[in-house]
């Protein structure tokens, strides 16, 4: 199995077309949205299509997700009619010219300069121009001020970021932003116009807002140069990389990767890519760095004429080190802590000296206080909470009164974070996971038809979940299906089922065996039916530790997970931690789920990326996907502390392949 894995932003509710070939197509109301269609005929591919109806591939694929495992004669093709269109965009070919690429599109060439200024002077192999008015994002002309006249005005390109935009203009993307009122920092569509500053020239940083001084003595730091626009940096595919292993080598998210990639579909060896640079580089460690169980650059301040912030971390955890024989949980902890050193010496030359405190609870309360009581814990910008609620409590408390951060990742269902300011719940909490779900659901699979299936004295327990769908679904007014079936589902059982519709299966209980009792028979339904992609099977984060048959039937169905977590061990970012961890320790980690080794070493990432740009508890910490564990908080109202609010989907799609979105 191959992982590639995306970022989701709402795919089917964001991909907006404009075209007048789309606009001709009819038009279908699905569970109350209304899409254009478009039924693929024989030998068309996604390029034929392109080309027919004026749109990239990248709206295409955007629009219809399954076309990545290639197209079907009599396949049908949405794309929603509803919201504000973006402005289309060409890639000049060889030989082609101003008057027959506005013939191609049935506009004249003074308007395709208009929309293009710089095709006044001709245009070259590869520019990117805009065939149809671009999306103005920022304020209405009457509202601009005479002194912003002289403003430069720049066309986001196809694939291009406002990190890249504000590099190559001399800015940053926050004084783009300030300029361009509306415009969204991670939501942004090819084709929008917006404005650049005034003194953009004069206000480039000489590096990436990183390395600000020379390093400190024990903190091995890089200077991270800009790389030239005329030279991007490039990476050549390898066998068993994927998008996600890329993305996360060169320190960028996949979004990002995939922005800079409009033309890559599938992935396969000796693919050239486009790595554009991060908003928040970092360079991963290429060497080992003896750690002795802390790092502390503290003392090289007074060597320098600057010292980068420090980033204080401090953990307490359970490790019960003064026991002959560790108990299991113990060695999961203590297994944590391995992956965590890991992590940070992977961001050993971040720019800042990395100060790690490390406390063993012993599972006590009592060893807890003494501990509270140690003035260096004072230092610590954030610390890691054990796996007791009550010793959750007493660090909450200190956490207040200290102003100090308490990330806890353990204690799952715990609710402090609701009143404490300071704290930060690390787990999406059950009705906020199962909301973002169905949300991800209905808004990426709109034109699918929910069926919820359930067995005559079978388990219910996914019932909590399949109650708030049902809510969430009469509510929308998308109707749905329910089948109660007997024993096994039976292919009678879905009679009532129309061949050419398209439905999204969902079992009202997450056991292995009872999804073993419905697959066969939607197997054979997708098999009879006249859609090219007419089934998903919705599922819960149990279904991601499904192995044999049931995992094969998994694929054959195109079935979607929701997780917290999730990895693939032939993931080659996955392997270089593992393989890390094993030089290091000298054993290999612990084969549970989820891997506590990995869950330290994302940990490790996401809290040093955070505490370098100056984001804490204080402000909204940076967003980290990770090799399995994902960190994305938001503020709990007024008085509030932080919760994570990442979840996946997990798609095992009939290729083979699995996709890793983040919601």
């Amino acid at each position: 199995m191959i992982l590639r894995s995306i970022l989701l932003a709402g795919a089917m509710a964001s991909c907006l077309i404009a075209g007048a070939q789309v606009d001709n197509l009819p038009r279908k109301n699905i569970n109350g949205t209304s899409y254009y269609y478009y039924e693929v005929q024989p030998k068309e591919t996604i390029y034929s299509i392109s080309h027919k109806l004026g749109i990239s591939r990248a709206e295409i694929e955007r629009c219809n997700p399954a076309v990545a495992d290639g197209l079907k004669a009599g396949q049908v093709l949405y794309f929603p009619v509803e919201g504000d269109s973006p402005a289309r965009t060409h890639i000049v070919k060889a030989k082609e010219t101003v008057y027959g690429i506005s013939k191609l599109y049935g506009i004249t060439p003074s308007q395709l300069t208009a929309w293009n200024p710089s095709a006044v002077d001709g245009i070259r192999t590869g520019q990117i121009l805009y065939v149809s008015e671009p999306v103005v994002s920022a304020a209405p002309v009457a509202d601009v001020k005479p002194a912003e006249a002289a403003r430069r005005s720049h066309v986001i390109g196809e694939g291009e970021s406002l990190y890249r935009i504000a590099v190559n203009n001399g800015t940053t993307v926050d004084a783009i932003l300030a300029e361009n009122p509306g415009l969204e920092r991670d939501h942004y569509q090819a084709g929008t116009l917006i404005y650049l500053p005034v003194s953009a020239a004069a206000s480039a940083p000489a590096l990436v807002d990183l390395v600000q001084s020379p390093k400190p003595r024990s903190v091995e730091a890089e200077s991270v140069q800009p790389e030239s626009p005329e030279k991007p940096r490039t990476h050549t595919v390898r066998d068993g990389e994927t998008f996600y292993s890329i993305a996360h080598t060169h320190g960028i998210t996949v979004e990002e990767l995939e922005k800079a990639n409009p033309e890559v579909g599938l992935l396969s060896k000796g693919t050239v890519l486009v790595i554009p640079d991060a908003a928040t580089p970092f360079v991963p460690a290429e060497s080992r760095n003896e750690l002795a169980g802390a790092v502390n650059s503290a003392d090289s301040a007074d060597e320098t004429e600057y010292a980068p912030a420090t980033i204080d971390i401090a953990l307490t955890l359970p490790l019960m080190l003064s026991m002959n024989e560790q108990p299991r949980q113990a060695q999961l902890y203590t297994e944590f802590y391995k992956g965590f050193l890991v992590g940070v010496d992977s961001m050993r030359r971040c720019g800042s000296p990395i100060n790690l405190q490390v406390y063993d609870t012993s599972g006590s309360s009592d060893t807890l206080r003494s501990i509270l009581s140690n003035p260096a814990l004072k230092a610590a910008k954030v610390i890691i909470a054990p796996d007791n609620e009550a010793q959750l409590a007493m660090l909450g408390e200190y956490g207040a009164a200290n102003g100090i951060d308490v990330l806890n990742l353990f204690v799952v269902k715990d609710m402090s974070y609701l009143t404490n300011p300071h704290l930060m719940q690390g787990n999406i909490p059950h009705s906020a996971m199962y909301s973002k779900a169905i949300e991800g659901m209905l808004t990426r699979f709109g034109t699918y038809t929910p069926v919820i299936l359930s067995r005559v004295d079978g388990p219910d327990d996914k019932a909590e979940y399949i109650s708030a769908l049902k809510r969430t679904l009469s509510a929308r007014g998308v109707s749905y299906k329910e089948i109660v079936y007997e024993s096994s589902l039976k292919d009678a059982d879905l009679d009532s089922l129309d061949v050419t519709g398209m439905y999204a299966f969902i079992p009202e209980s997450g056991k292995q065996a009872e999804l073993n009792r419905v697959l066969p028979a939607i197997i054979k339904f997708k098999n009879r039916t006249t859609q090219a992609d007419p089934v998903r099977v919705f599922g819960y984060p149990e279904w991601t530790t499904f192995r044999g048959e049931t995992l094969l039937n998994m694929h054959k169905v195109n079935t979607i997970v929701y997780s917290r977590f999730f990895t693939v061990p032939e993931d080659p970012a996955v392997k270089a931690v593992e393989n890390k961890y094993r030089d290091w320790y000298g054993v290999p980690m612990a084969n549970f789920v989820p891997r506590q080794g990995l869950f330290g070493y994302d940990t490790a990432m996401f809290l040093i990326n955070a505490l370098r740009s100056g984001n804490a508890g204080s402000e909204l910490p940076a967003k980290w996907f990770g090799v399995q564990n994902g960190f994305d908080f938001i503020r709990v109202g007024q008085g509030g502390g932080l919760v994570n609010d990442e979840l996946y989907f997990i798609n095992y799609r009939p290729s083979g392949l699995i996709d890793k979105y983040s919601l």
